[in-house]
């Protein structure tokens, strides 16, 4: 109120004034934020911080919102690729919008020229500088049969995070230190809008499906109709990711309702031969350890920083062998941890070195 009083004295020229000088500063920190977005990323001191991504650092750490973050650590992005455009922000004369809109058609040979060409110009003006550039719109033309999902806007960003509800599938006696752990993990990342909260414990999730899928969901319920006289489609679907959620962990951590014992000095059940010579290392971690390690760490990233903050990501979740597996680490639940990604490939930088892991992160994409 006090800020309101103070303006309302003002004369109009005073007023404009200082409204010129914030927006003059407000260009100039927005360029200096993204290029300390774009180091903070390329030197990934999110993951010293107990963050699975840049993304996370921004909300978690600086509570930003989803759209603010994903907007600028993309835009932070491309200026990293094209200097050019830091002093441009700076100057008023591209905005982050425009940035988004361009990125992924800027190239070494024209991006002088297509921001040259964006210069204080519009979103709905990019536009059609992009369809120019691109005339699809840099859309790929989906298929009439193919399936389609509305995914988060930001999940090239921020691949957001999702609590894992493995106390649905572990064994009885686990189920409720999961259910307690999972308590206090992260929620979704990024609230897509698609996924709409309606009341305590109740959603509404939109998707778009083909024909295919549409008729296969129609047998479903007629086949359902002698259980429920008109079976909702939203019982369906909560089945079918039961199930799915159940076949995955059971892939990804051996997580079964009932786990088989580990079997014979083989390590398979039953004592069957791996077919590998006696004495060979494997890769492949046993699925005891994996079920052990999974329930253990509950299905997070068990990094924890310098003050104690642990990782909340849920999302991408890999073993990490804590002495590396490439050094001698051997397979064994003391030695085997879950990571994220983002602090998986952290801590691989730190044991073989950066340039060596780019370098062979770049040969494994080519």
């Amino acid at each position: 109120m006090k800020t309101n009083r103070l303006l309302a004295d003002l004369s109009e020229r005073q007023l404009l004034d200082r409204f010129g000088d914030l927006v003059r500063q407000d260009r100039a920190s927005t360029a200096q934020l993204l290029a300390h977005i774009a180091e903070i990323d390329e030197r990934k001191l999110w993951a010293k911080h107990a963050c699975s991504s840049m993304f996370a650092f921004c909300m978690e750490r600086f509570h930003m919102s989803e759209s603010m973050t994903a907007k600028r650590i993309s835009a932070a992005r491309t200026a990293r690729r094209f200097p050019v455009i830091l002093p441009m922000v700076a100057r008023g004369e591209l905005h982050l919008s425009g940035i988004n809109q361009l990125g992924k058609h800027l190239t070494p040979d024209n991006h002088r020229t297509l921001l040259a060409r964006a210069k204080h110009k519009s979103s709905r003006e990019i536009d059609v500088l992009v369809a120019e550039v691109a005339p699809t719109g840099g859309r790929e033309a989906s298929s009439p049969d193919a399936p389609s999902l509305s995914i988060c806007p930001a999940a090239a960003v921020c691949r957001a995070v999702t609590v894992c509800r493995a106390a649905t599938v572990c064994r009885p006696e686990s189920a409720a230190h999961v259910s307690k752990a999972l308590a206090g993990a992260s929620k979704p990342a990024a609230a897509c809008k698609q996924i709409v909260a309606l009341a305590p414990r109740r959603f509404k999730i939109e998707i778009t499906v083909d024909q295919n899928t549409h008729d296969r969901l129609r047998s479903l319920q007629d086949l359902l109709s002698h259980q429920w006289p008109n079976p909702d489609p939203a019982i369906i679907v909560s089945r079918a990711i039961e199930l799915l959620l159940e076949d995955t962990l059971k892939k990804k951590a051996a997580v079964t309702n009932a786990a088989r014992p580990s079997g014979g000095p083989s390590g398979r059940p039953g004592g069957r031969p791996s077919g590998r010579p006696s004495g060979a290392r494997s890769r492949a971690i046993p699925a005891a350890i994996r079920r052990e390690v999974w329930m253990r760490d509950v299905g997070r990233c068990a990094f924890v920083d310098e003050r104690g903050r642990r990782c909340r990501a849920t999302s991408r979740i890999e073993y990490h062998h804590e002495i590396p597996y490439g050094k001698g680490g051997r397979h064994d639940v003391k030695n085997i941890a879950l990571r994220c990604r983002g602090h998986n490939q952290y801590q691989a930088d730190l044991d073989f070195g950066r340039e060596l892991m780019r370098s062979e992160r770049r040969s494994a994409v080519w």
